[in-house]
């Protein structure tokens, strides 16, 4: 895969103008994918699945890993982890890293204390959103971005479970 090195958008065309300041340009980056997670964009069918996960009550499973286990899964997480510069909270894979063990025991703590009761940090819901140029589209069309999310807090949270699910899918031969 290429990659495309990083450069500021500095010139945008919508349906109503061409924008050339940055503040104009991500407001309308914002407001133009607020509105691809509207319910008004769903079937109803799938609406109502929604509502339905979403008034559900959580129930957590037992998890059976080791403390050592999850250590190594946090280790082998922070590892494989490709961002290197810090997001909106202003923390880095590499400064997670380099935490000591008593801070990495910590950071198991919360992720499993998120885990059983099903809530998370409300500022995990925010994220930095970074428009991503999709393949052979003109760089000056809103349409020609789709959003990417970043978040590491949340990222590393989906490694551990994602990791776990492999290593469990793995032991019951699947």
């Amino acid at each position: 895969m290429t990659r495309i090195p990083h450069s500021p958008i500095k010139i945008i065309k919508t349906n109503q103008s061409l924008l050339t300041n940055s503040a104009n340009i991500e407001a309308t980056f914002a407001n133009l994918w607020s509105t691809y997670s509207q319910d008004s964009n769903f079937s109803a069918e799938y609406i109502a699945e929604k509502q339905h996960w979403l008034s559900a009550t959580y129930t957590a499973t037992n998890h059976s890993a080791s403390a050592s286990e999850l250590e190594s899964e946090l280790e082998s997480a922070l590892q494989h982890a490709k961002v290197k510069t810090p997001d909106i909270d202003k923390i880095s894979y590499p400064m997670l890293a380099n935490l000591p063990t008593a801070a990495k025991k910590r950071l198991l703590s919360l992720y499993n204390t998120i885990f059983h009761q099903g809530s998370y940090p409300h500022n995990w819901r925010i994220a930095t959103i970074v428009p991503i140029i999709k393949l052979n589209k003109p760089m000056n069309l809103t349409s020609s971005y789709s959003p990417f999310p970043c978040n590491p807090a949340v990222k590393l949270l989906k490694k551990l479970l994602l990791g776990d699910f492999h290593s469990s899918l793995q032991k019951i031969d699947l």
